[in-house]
């Protein structure tokens, strides 16, 4: 089953990769890019849910920190190259997330989420008030396109394959925090924090680990927002970013990091062609997190793989009658 799937898996990300040489074009490829926007922070963010174990009301702040690094570094000097701004970036929103993270992980449950909800508060105030830094509530409008050597990004086909290659940036990194000792140290720390700090574990650690890591990841997806949309604002802070990124990681699957990206592409689309409102948008989706809360409150790919799982369990349970049954009538013939 799971060579399957990571077959399943590849032949996708092959796919996707295949798209714009396929004439993929206007609305679909706004809408793709959107989707690996919304993907990456999605999995970034289900660090925290998942595999932490808290709901964090920050990590769309971690982004919009990225997107503000981005946009001041490159408004102010634009010959600034990419690479440099990118590593600026990269340490501005670690030290946001060990400063934020090193308060709130010393919380549990509500607490934690309140004081996450509270950090993204003050940060938004900053960002709205803080005129001469931030551009107040106009934000810092301008951004040239993004350009990396000599190639400039005048195209959307060029954004998405970089926002392709950051999603699968993400996906790596989060692997690889989540195998081996750190991996399960971290999964130890989420199910049973008292028997793993019994165990010598560092929960605390562990969980700062994570917590930085989810930070830097969003980050990095705030900078290319910033660079595709040419302005940022005081908004990135909203509750837009924060119910949408929310919705997507209960949609698809918490603790799973393939699930938000599912819920990313269901909720993105229908977003992007229904093309309601986007008070509208914050209603129905809230609504239809609401159901999946109540109906499969594991998301959509753990009650697929129960599905599954069910199935086969019950085909073994008839291949082994099956083969009982043999055996019995072998047995009374002799």
């Amino acid at each position: 089953m799971k060579k399957i799937s990571r077959i399943i898996a590849w032949v996708v990300v092959l796919c996707l990769a295949l798209l714009p040489l396929l004439g993929v074009n206007g609305l679909l490829l706004q809408t793709l890019i959107m989707i690996g926007v919304f993907a990456g922070l999605s999995m970034a963010t289900d660090l925290i849910i998942g595999y932490i174990g808290e709901l964090s009301f920050g990590q769309p702040a971690f982004f919009a920190v990225g997107a503000y690094t981005a946009a001041k570094l490159v408004t102010t000097n634009p010959q600034m190259s990419f690479f440099v701004i990118l590593l600026v970036s990269i340490v501005v929103t670690a030290v946001f997330g060990v400063i934020i993270g090193g308060i709130s992980l010393r919380l549990q449950g509500p607490f934690f989420a309140m004081l996450t909800f509270g950090m993204s508060g003050i940060l938004a105030t900053l960002a709205n008030n803080w005129s001469s830094f931030t551009g107040g509530s106009n934000g810092l409008p301008g951004i040239p396109p993004l350009q990396i050597g000599g190639l400039m990004f005048t195209k959307p086909v060029y954004y998405w394959y970089f926002i392709f290659v950051l999603c699968l940036i993400v996906y790596a990194v989060s692997r690889i925090l989540l195998s081996g000792r750190t991996g399960r140290a971290i999964l130890s720390s989420r199910d049973n924090s008292g028997l793993a700090s019994a165990l010598g574990i560092n929960v605390f650690r562990y969980k700062l680990l994570t917590f930085v890591v989810s930070s830097i990841l969003s980050g990095l997806i705030g900078v290319f927002y910033a660079y595709y949309i040419g302005y940022v604002s005081p908004d990135l802070f909203g509750i837009y970013f924060l119910q949408m990124t929310l919705s997507m990681v209960v949609i698809g699957g918490k603790g799973t990091l393939i699930g938000p990206v599912i819920g990313s592409v269901i909720l993105t689309s229908a977003s992007n062609y229904i093309q309601l409102k986007p008070e509208w948008n914050l209603i129905i989706f809230g609504l239809v997190t609401i159901l999946a809360l109540i109906f499969f409150p594991k998301g959509i790919v753990s009650a697929f793989t129960h599905i599954v799982e069910r199935r086969n369990h019950k085909t073994d349970e008839l291949k082994s009658m099956e083969g009982y049954d043999d055996t019995e009538v072998r047995t009374v013939n002799g």
